[in-house]
């Protein structure tokens, strides 16, 4: 039995689907296009435009939010029948068109919804916003008030579109068509349908009937008959008794009282939340940024929550309000503040010392707007100003891990430092050079340490002649030959330098290190560069043969510098300036009350600045705080900073000479109390044996800490000890490191000898500590420390040198609570100590050996 043929396939013509074009006209447009069509013949039968400078730009919302490629076909892109596309126009060379949402392909939206900002014209094409002109009246304002939506105020034009879409505004315009020409506007309006038609016949019913309901209500809430509101009419005559109706003053227009006006008011806000519960204050850009903000707590209340704004707002800006941003103009005369209500404000939120909670800015708020002061910002706008400028011109707060375990936060260094230079209170009395007063002393710009000890690579290492930038270990050319200055200085009000003298030989430049000279400016005359263009015109060698420099025996060495001053390469053409500070550290309690809350805070100041100004609050500058952290953890960071800035220079913008200029940072010195210093000289305290940090003068102490005030006691937790990583910040827990009471001293009394003797060391200057020494004293104390059995000679020396280390320490612990452990082998120890010491970081003592050119720290 065979089978059946299989008839052939007859071919169906493929079924044409209809869309809505909406754009080009001001009605929608039907087209019918076959699935395999492409946007662009959807383009050539809507529009019908020779313009040169204009190209239409087709939308599908719920494709994409940006315009469609001209050859996609509309299957391809989920056009479907009864679907709606968008045209618009753009202009060729302008800006792409951006998008603020992201429609991702795919995902279901409404046909005839629009792309939020994509498919909106701005007042710079000069189209209006919105698709129906006709329902909106322009304003001389240039606002525009809405015909079908009576009880809305004027909106801007960047409002129009939302409006639009508002419930409200579409349930108004559907009543109104359905109802005839009765009102204003019978332009075509396509209202989005819903997808159910029974869920769309009861939402219809549902509102339609609430909404006559409040509708009649607002219309005549007067209407309902009280009785008893007639019983001072006589019913026979119709009369009222007792009145003289010829002293009745008679008011024709028969004003509703006062409770009708608030029920009529209440029914309409009823009937428009019930149209559209997103749109009753279509026109308040406030509320809806207020909405759209992301940071706003909708459970906190604010003084304007409970005041009617109305009461104290100018009614002709109540629909004027524009959303304040920064200015990015710096010829307005509040730059950075985009108003002076927003810069007054801003600047009374930020008064040191003087900070005002959210609630006391809502009532300073509220108070202006009592008196009257209009154009006033609300607190979530000088919220978003704060940010805005914490980001363009505020100091960044640097977290670090500390080598200790600890996490702490500093401020930034360069931020602050390029801040002051911009600062005219204070660039006015900068001083950038120091100077020689002779025996005059007041300031520190007068001082040896400044003129004479600071390493010259941190003083100020040019000058500006003539145009020419003169640098110091460059060699230059003056009227009296060619010299290398090695530092500037100020001496009268006149600008010299130190240099040392350059004797050409017929092999190159010597420079004779032997005595310096002082040259004036005024008798410079060629820089480095210049120097190396015109050599050959003053008959002598080339700058850059520098062959070595001679000493005072004659001997001939190597020239430690480069030909060419790097702080020349880095800065390009701009002026180099030094800015020495004190570094200030001390503990100081963190409550008001007396209870003591000890905070390790470190400050600066700038040397700069005169005596008169320097400890200012407005000048002493906040770097970072704890009362967790060590003094000399916390400075790691602060070196860490310091060192870059000391490499790199700090850009800042001199106020004064009006240019962008190279900071070079350096620390003058470093200032604190005897605890404080004897912790960043590395000194094991004024109750040590060797009590002087300066100089090693050495006597009896009552109360001394023997074997370096850390041996363990009884009674004493060693946990607790090996925590301690600094005595400045741990003095109450130390205190549990003291003897027993009762012991009784076997000390014998002191003969009269004895006490001359010591009151004769104390008077006298001892042998005074050098740097070299203190790091070779520490050196000694880890390598004694890092073995087995070595915890007691550590000590030993630290008690002989009066040298300690707070930041070492806190390694030295670690290995010490291995070496004391009970229970294991020697072995087991040492490969444990071996372990730990791997760990440790490259650099385990003080960062104050970091800091370039400090090499003894003084009151």
């Amino acid at each position: 039995m065979h089978n059946a043929p299989i008839p052939p396939l007859k071919s169906h013509k493929a079924t044409k689907i209809r869309i809505n074009v909406i754009g080009p006209a001001s009605h929608a447009l039907a087209r019918l296009m076959e699935p395999a069509s492409t946007v662009s013949d959807v383009v050539r039968s809507s529009v019908h435009s020779g313009l040169q400078r204009v190209e239409p730009a087709v939308y599908f919302p719920p494709y994409q939010s940006g315009p469609l490629e001209h050859d996609a076909s509309l299957s391809s892109i989920g056009v479907r029948d009864g679907s709606t596309l968008h045209i618009r126009w753009r202009m060729r060379g302008g800006a792409p068109i951006r998008s603020h949402h992201d429609n991702t392909p795919g995902v279901e939206s409404s046909a005839s919804s629009m792309p939020a900002s994509s498919l909106q014209f701005n007042k710079r094409t000069g189209h209006f916003t919105g698709e129906n002109a006709k329902d909106f009246e322009p304003l001389p304002s240039g606002l525009f008030k809405c015909r079908l939506c009576l009880l809305i105020d004027p909106m801007e034009s960047r409002r129009v579109v939302r409006h639009e879409r508002s419930k409200g505004h579409q349930y108004t315009k559907l009543r109104q068509s359905a109802s005839g020409p009765a009102g204003p506007s019978t332009s075509h309006q396509t209202v989005p349908e819903a997808a159910d038609p029974h869920i769309h016949d009861l939402h219809n019913a549902v509102h339609g009937t609430l909404d006559r309901l409040l509708s009649d209500i607002r219309s005549r809430p007067y209407d309902t008959h009280n009785p008893q509101d007639d019983s001072w009419v006589d019913n026979t005559t119709g009369m009222a008794e007792s009145v003289d109706w010829e002293s009745v003053e008679f008011d024709i227009g028969l004003q509703p009282s006062l409770d009708t006006q608030i029920m009529r008011d209440m029914a309409e806000k009823s009937r428009n939340y019930l149209l559209d519960p997103e749109g009753i204050n279509d026109n308040s850009d406030s509320a809806a940024e207020e909405r759209s903000n992301p940071e706003s707590d909708d459970n906190s209340e604010t003084v304007e929550s409970h005041i009617s704004g109305d009461f104290f707002q100018d009614p002709s800006q109540s629909s004027t309000r524009t959303k304040r941003q920064t200015s990015t103009n710096p010829q307005d005369p509040f730059f950075l503040w985009p108003d002076r209500e927003t810069a007054i404000l801003d600047i009374l939120r930020h008064i040191p010392r003087s900070s005002f909670s959210r609630k006391q800015n809502e009532i300073i708020h509220w108070s202006l707007l009592a008196l009257g002061v209009t154009n006033i910002p609300s607190d979530r706008v000088m919220d978003d100003i704060d940010r805005a400028l914490q980001q363009l011109c505020g100091i960044e707060s640097l977290r670090y891990d500390g080598a200790l375990g600890h996490v702490y936060y500093t401020n930034d260094l360069a931020g602050i430092i390029a801040q002051e230079w911009a600062n005219p209170t204070v660039r006015r009395h900068l001083h950038i050079y120091p100077e020689d007063s002779g025996n005059h002393l007041s300031e520190a710009w007068q001082a040896a340490r400044w003129r004479d000890e600071l390493h010259s690579d941190l003083t100020t290492p040019m000058v500006r002649i003539h145009r020419q930038d003169f640098y110091i270990n460059e060699i230059c050319f003056t009227r009296h030959g060619a010299f290398v200055p090695h530092r500037w200085l100020i001496n009268n009000n006149e600008l010299y330098g130190r240099a040392w003298r350059v004797v050409a030989t017929a092999e190159g430049w010597i420079v004779d290190v032997s005595q310096a000279y002082n040259v004036m400016s005024t008798d410079l005359l060629l820089s480095r560069p210049q120097f190396v263009n015109n050599y050959m015109y003053y008959q002598v060698p080339h700058p850059d043969r520098i062959i070595g420099q001679q000493d005072l025996m004659g001997e001939l060495t190597q020239w430690p510098f480069p030909l060419e001053n790097c702080w020349r390469l880095r800065s390009s053409g701009h002026r180099v300036m030094a800015f020495p500070m004190w570094l200030y550290c001390d503990d100081t309690s963190g409550n008001q009350s007396k209870k003591w809350n000890k905070h390790n805070s470190f400050l600066f100041t700038a040397a700069g600045l005169p005596r008169r100004l320097v400890h200012q609050e407005g000048n002493v500058l906040f770097l970072s705080t704890s009362n967790i952290v060590p003094p000399l953890e916390m400075l790691d960071g602060i070196v860490n900073q310091l060192e870059v800035c000391q490499r790199d220079g700090i850009w800042a913008w001199d106020c004064e000479a009006n240019e962008k200029i190279l900071i070079i940072p350096s620390i003058l010195a470093m200032l604190g109390d005897n605890p404080m210093q004897s912790e960043f000289a590395c000194h094991i305290g004024l109750r040590g044996r060797q009590f002087c940090r300066i100089c090693h003068v050495e006597g009896d102490v009552e109360g001394a800490e023997d074997n370096g005030g850390d041996l363990e006691e009884p009674g004493v937790d060693p946990e607790a000890v090996a925590n301690q990583d600094s005595d400045v910040s741990n003095a109450s827990v130390g205190s549990q490191v003291t003897s027993k009471k009762g012991k009784r001293s076997n000390k014998k009394s002191e003969t009269m000898v004895q006490m001359i003797q010591c009151v004769t060391n104390f008077m006298s200057i001892g042998t005074q500590r050098k740097k070299a020494e203190t790091q070779k004293a520490l050196r000694s104390q880890f390598i004694e420390g890092s073995w087995v059995g070595g915890m007691a000679a550590s000590k030993r020396l630290k008690t002989a040198g009066g040298v300690k280390d707070t930041y070492q320490d806190h390694f030295l612990k670690k290995l010490f609570a291995i070496s004391s452990k009970r229970g294991q082998s020697k072995d087991a120890k040492e490969k444990a100590m071996a372990e730990l010491r791997r760990s440790f970081p490259s650099n385990i003592t003080s960062p104050i050996w970091r800091i370039l050119t400090l090499i003894r720290i003084l009151l």
